[in-house]
């Protein structure tokens, strides 16, 4: 047998902390004819695994109030839970929303920092939303309304 020679493992790893996900996995070592490799005739071997962290997204709608009629032209900053700014100047597209990826699991909110024409907004409104740890896909949604503005 040479130098190093491969060890057989067979574990199931359990999910990971902190956004982590560790896929059920089957190591298994052979020798160079490919045959398996008894581990108590084994070397030590270093071997590496590592996680992928998952993240998720999240869309905002942004509607009129009273009709519930999509608006566009807004812009808001995502925030994390503790105040630490992770986008700012993050703008409607014409569907009325916005769409952020690759957000790590945890607690998020938006403010508005500019409202469509003829709209006025809270800008100390904080629209909250949680991003968990993903398994699957899934995307947070959150919806934010504008009153139009009276007229003088």
């Amino acid at each position: 047998m040479k130098d190093s020679a491969p060890v057989d493992i067979s574990t199931v790893l359990p999910d990971g902390a902190n956004g982590t996900l560790i896929d059920s996995a089957e190591i298994g070592f052979t020798n160079q004819n490919g045959k398996p490799v008894d581990p108590t005739e084994a070397k030590v071997t270093k071997v590496s695994v590592e996680n992928a962290e998952k993240t998720g997204s999240v869309v905002l709608t942004k509607t009129d109030s009273d009709t519930n009629k999509v608006l566009s032209d807004a812009v808001f900053n995502l925030y994390k839970k503790d105040g630490t700014e992770v986008a700012e100047g993050l703008k409607k597209n014409a569907e009325g929303q916005i769409s952020y990826d690759n957000l790590k699991p945890g607690d998020y909110y938006f403010v508005e920092t500019y409202a469509p024409a003829g709209y006025e907004f809270d800008k100390e409104k904080q629209y909250a939303f949680t991003v968990e740890l993903q398994k699957t896909t899934k995307v947070a949604t959150v919806s934010a309304e504008n009153h139009k503005r009276q007229a003088r």
